[in-house]
């Protein structure tokens, strides 16, 4: 199965429900199932933004500390339905998904679908870009 490594908290997010959309620099064609992996490290500027703008959104999911998220794992399975645009995007984002993503034009964003979060995350290594893990790792 594909895999993208996410900073943390936008790949808790995903696997939480919070955040739906996931955008980057490139557009991409493809469709279907993706492992949602935490990256290992997390800035210092995102330690902040989620002490300030996200804590309220994780503290409802259960989550009150940064350090609770997981770093480096696999934490949940999604599907990739779409890649728009952002600008396509703009007049469609409520407050919330819009805090989680870069909607500045030029950049695309991946519509994700189908979440599904592990009951325990599958520590691994993360790569840049796409990156291939066995199914039988998530099917455990």
């Amino acid at each position: 199965m594909k895999a993208i490594s996410i900073c943390q908290p936008f790949a808790s997010a995903i696997a939480l429900g919070l955040k739906h959309i996931e955008t980057r620099t490139r557009r991409i064609h493809y469709r279907g199932p993706l492992a949602i992996h935490a990256g290992q490290r997390c800035t210092p500027d995102l330690r902040a933004k989620f002490a300030y703008e996200f804590l309220f959104h994780f503290r409802s999911a259960g989550v009150p500390y940064f350090e609770q998220l997981p770093l480096g794992a696999i934490v949940a399975v999604c599907d990739v339905i779409d890649c728009q645009p952002t600008e396509s995007l703009a007049d469609t984002l409520s407050v919330d998904e819009r805090s989680f993503g870069d909607y500045t034009p030029g950049r695309f964003g991946w519509i994700l679908g189908n979440v599904r979060k592990l009951d325990m995350p599958i520590f691994c290594r993360g790569y840049q870009g796409f990156f291939n893990v066995e199914d039988s790792l998530l099917a455990a």
